[in-house]
This record gives structure tokens, sequence and C-alpha cells, in this order.
């Protein structure tokens, strides 16, 4: 495709005999990326002048990074998996491994971050399993074994103004173990059961702060803060690594109840009790109704819960200074760890309904309430957790900043969907449109009755498209519109809402195509943003209003590209 893209894939499967089969499959992904300083040179945010002078002019003033700027703009992604899978009559053994490289300096302009090869965030997992499934009469009882291991790549590093252009690097690793045994017993046509426990130990370094090295992975774990190097703390000042152990025992069950044709009931239960933050419970009840042949009715309710991942949990970063050529450090402000922070809770109503006006043709109407609660707020460690008193391994620090649990979202939405499938002589159509909205609220504790409206969301977006069968060929467009977005920073306060600055909506157009010869080869091209919009999406702390900036005025995305390929079957 364009701009060197290319996406490979390969599945291969054997019989080998009655009872046992082998699968491997993988794939490789790899993408340059567009230049936007080519795309958008009347964009000073896309300048390519810095990379060719070396020097960046940040809203700190000018800087020059003692390690030297590749003078182009160079933002690739890569990507690729392999999973192989043994089927042993009632056993399955199976491994899983991928790697995903992606750049460091999203939502950055280029006079305030480096977008170069050796800027990036490399990670990967690996995974091997293992299931027995066995009947028992009406029982089925399946027994699993899964080891998984995450490793951020060391090498990983971010280059931006508050690293001083500088790479500062990062490392986080990850080791699970769990076992989960899980039954299913039919008592009856009309009632069913699963239930079952799982027992999971976890062995985590968060992520670390800001580095000045990558680090050795073979030795014992040890790094220096970003910028302490001094003439007399050649060393620095060492970096905090945390080495996390938990472990989390769930149970659960889950009913199933189908009094009549119509009516279906199913209610669920949930228990993890957890060594870092404590016990959940989360409940669930669902119930379908077929009042008609035509007409079918869905009720739900759902807890849920997502807990703090060690990363958010033990979170650093910050900068120190030293007056006196490292005979002490001091640092005006340091985010540091809460290891108490909670999981975030959900509560969720959703009711649909799917009618059906010919035999053809659909309407489906869907609404939900959801309420969160206990979401991560950033907040000074003094009139919180107060765990730091304003010292952190001994350094003065002027703010400390921790997260805690204190805010509150609601939000409401719905969504209308039209289905019609209906031929033209030989050509054969699955058509669709829908309009979606969504709306809420975020309070925080701190804020008092002061409410704001919810940002990365666009409240309005319309879906139209149809898949076109006519012999060989197959033909997909898809139109999607978006309405204006909202983006974290406030524009003013109506009453007791803040409401929040907008970026413009944009219309875009997919369109997938293929063609077979026979049954084992075919073609096909896709087209994205067909028409070639040069339009914006949100970032994290973006402010339309914020002069000079070091991020951008709304993330530009991918104009229009083309990929095309062959499917080999034999």
């Amino acid at each position: 495709g364009m701009y060197g893209c290319t996406n490979n894939t390969m599945y291969l499967a054997k019989k080998l005999n009655n009872t046992a089969n082998f699968v491997i499959s993988g794939q490789y992904y790899y993408d340059a990326q567009p230049d936007y300083t080519k795309l958008y040179s009347n964009d000073p945010a896309y300048s390519s002048i810095p990379y060719k002078t070396g020097t960046l002019n940040t809203i700190y003033g000018p800087i020059t990074p003692v390690k030297p700027i590749t003078p182009l703009y160079q933002a690739p992604t890569s990507a690729y998996n392999i999973y192989a899978a043994l089927h042993l009559d009632d056993f399955t053994f199976s491994f899983f491994t991928n790697n995903t490289k992606i750049p460091s300096s999203y939502s950055n302009n280029t006079n305030n971050a480096v977008y170069n090869n050796d800027a990036f965030i490399a990670q990967s997992i690996r995974s091997i399993n293992a299931t027995y499934k066995k009947a028992l009469g009406r029982v089925v009882a399946t027994t699993s074994l899964i080891a998984s291991q995450y490793d951020l790549d060391p090498k990983s590093n971010y280059r931006n103004l508050y690293s001083l252009l500088e790479p500062v690097y990062k490392y986080s690793a990850a080791s699970t173990y769990s076992v989960e045994e899980q039954l299913d017993y039919k008592f009856s046509r009309k009632l069913s059961f699963t239930g079952g426990g799982i027992y999971q130990k976890y062995f985590v370094v968060p992520q670390s702060a800001d580095l000045d090295y990558p680090v050795n992975v073979n030795g014992n774990l040890q790094g220096m803060f970003a910028g302490t190097e001094s003439y007399y703390r050649p060393d620095g000042l060492q970096a905090q690594f945390y080495n996390i152990q938990y472990s989390n025992s769930g149970s659960y069950l889950q009913v199933q109840y189908l009094p009549t044709a119509k009516l279906n009931f199913t209610l669920g239960a949930r228990y993890d009790n957890n060594s870092r933050y404590g016990s959940t419970f989360n409940p669930r009840l669902g119930v379908v109704y077929k009042a008609t042949s035509h007409t079918t009715i869905k009720v739900l309710y759902g807890s849920a819960f997502l807990s703090p991942s060690p990363s958010d949990a033990y979170s650093t970063y910050g900068a120190f200074d030293t007056p006196d050529s490292g005979k002490t450090y001091h640092a005006s402000f340091l985010h540091l760890p809460n290891p108490g922070l909670k999981p975030v809770t959900s509560q969720n109503v959703e009711m649909s309904i799917n009618q059906y006006l010919t035999n053809n043709f659909t309407v489906t109407v869907d609404g939900y309430y959801n309420v969160l609660n206990g979401l991560h707020a950033f907040a000074d460690d003094n009139k919180t957790t107060q765990l730091y008193h304003n010292m952190f391994n001994g350094v003065p620090v002027d703010y400390v900043e921790v997260f805690v649990n204190e805010g509150r979202q609601q939000t409401i939405g719905g969504n209308i969907q039209l289905n019609l499938k209906h031929s033209i002589g030989n050509v054969f159509l699955n058509s669709y449109a829908s309009v979606s909205y969504v709306d809420g609220t975020t309070q925080d504790a701190a804020d008092g009755d002061i409410r704001s409206q919810i940002s990365f969301i666009a409240p309005f977006m319309f879906r139209i498209g149809t898949d076109v069968k006519a012999g060989k060929f197959t033909f997909s467009p898809r139109l999607l519109v978006m309405g204006r977005q909202n983006i974290s920073a406030l524009k003013d306060t109506v009453g007791k809402l803040e409401r929040l600055q907008t970026l413009p909506g944009y219309a875009l157009l997919n369109i997938s195509m293929r063609y077979a010869f026979g049954k084992h080869v075919s073609v096909f091209a896709n087209i994205t943003n067909a028409l070639n919009q040069h339009y914006r999406s949100v970032g994290y702390n973006m402010d339309l209003n914020k002069h000079p900036t070091e991020l951008l005025y709304g993330q530009r995305e991918d104009p229009i590209r083309v990929m095309g390929g062959m499917n080999v079957t034999f």
C-alpha cells in the first residue's frame, strides 16, 4: 500500500489423525506512515526546519540536544505475531507471541518533540496455554493453565521538551500465571448453569520513571533518574524500581433460564478478592423477550470494575535539579506512586428493541445509561494521601502530585440502526444506516457541584454502508460522518456546567473491493479516507487557546490511502 505499508499473513492447518490437528499462523505489519511535514508544509506545527537545523524552538526557548537529530520526519509503526496450537483429543496446547512498535511523540508538534526512528515505544507479549475439556454426563469440565510474560523494550524512549529533547528511557515487565476450572451443567432444556473459579498470580515491575540510559535486564534492575548526572554524582540519583507481587482469586456463577419460548433470563455474578486492592462483587442480569416473531426486546443490567494497573498506581515522573553540582538535589514537581489506588467501578443499564418491518428490513433501537465511580484524578499529596510530606528519597519536593479515586461520570446514549437486505437482478446488497448520540458529565469531589462535559467524544455520529455482491466481485463502501469532537480543554462555564472546547467533525469514506478467481485465488483493494479529507482528532491535554503550545491544535490523521493485495488458499 501507500506510504510503505505492508501487511502479510499466513495460516497453516494440518490434520494429523481423527483426534489430532495442528495450526500455526503469523502476521507481519509495517507502515512508514505519511510525512506530515510534506503533506502539511504550511502548518507550523509540522515544520521540518527544526530537524534540518538541529535546534528546536520549544515553548521554553531554543534547545539544541546533545544527541543529534536525524533531519527527517520519521514515525513508522510495525507489529508481528505468531500463534500455534496443537489439539489432541480433549487437550489443547497453544502458544502466542506478539510485538508492537510505535512512535512516542504523538500529540506533540515538531518544535517540541523529535519524530525519528529511534524515538519509540516497543512492547511484547508471550503466552502459553494448556486446556483440558471433558464431558461427564450433563457436566462439561474445562481446566485451563495459562502463563504469560509482558515486556516493555528497555530501549523505549521519549524525546520532547520535558526531557530537553534528549532520550529518556522507560522499562516495565510483568509475569502472570493462572489456573481456572469451569463447569457447565445443563439441568434441563430450560435451565443451565455455568460456574467456576480462577486463581492468578502476578509479578510486576511497573513502568519506571524517566531514565538516562536503558536498564540492563540481565542483571539487577538499576538506573539513573534522567538529568541527575553531575560533577559530584557522576552516577546521578538512583531510580526507584518497584517489584510488586500480588494475587487474585475469583469465582463466578451464571444461571440461564427459559420459562417459555418467548422469555430468556440470564443471571450471573462474580466475586474477586485481590491482595492489592481488596474485593469486588459484580452482578449482572439480562432479560430477552420475544414479543412476536418480528419483535425482540432485551434489557440488561451489569456492574463491572477496572482495576488500577500497577503502572498507574506506581506512576512516577518529574524532574530534579541540583544547585551545587550534585551535593544536593531538589524537585519543583513530582508525580509519585499511590499504592492504595482503588478500582474504577461501573453500573450500566441497557435496553434494545429489534423490529422486523419485513423479512429483509429491520430497525434496532438501543439506549443505555452508565455511571462510573472512583475515576482516577490528579491531587495534591498533602491534601489527600499524605504519603510524602514534600520529600522523596531524601530529596525535597515543592509539590507532590498523586492519583486518587474521586471522579464520577454519568453517561447516557443511544443508537438507531436500519438494516436492509435486497437484490437488483443478480446483484445482492446488505445495507445499513445508523445514527448515535452520547452525552454526559464528569464531576470531581474537589470541584463541589461543578460538572464538566465529557472529553474525547463526538456526541453525534452517522454511519451508512452497504455490501454489494455481484458474482465473483464484492464492493463495500462505508461512510462515517463525525460531529464536533470534545477535547479536554475548558471553553467556558455556564451555571454549574463547564463546557469544553471542540474540534470540527469530518466525513470519512472507506471502500473495500475484492474479486475471486475461482476458489483459491482472490485480489483485493482497500481505500481509506477516499475523499482525502484533511481532518483532525482529539489528543491528550490539547488546548486551542494555548499559545504557544507544545502540543497540536488537533491531531492530523491520514490522507487518502490505497492498499492492494492477494489471497491464496491451497
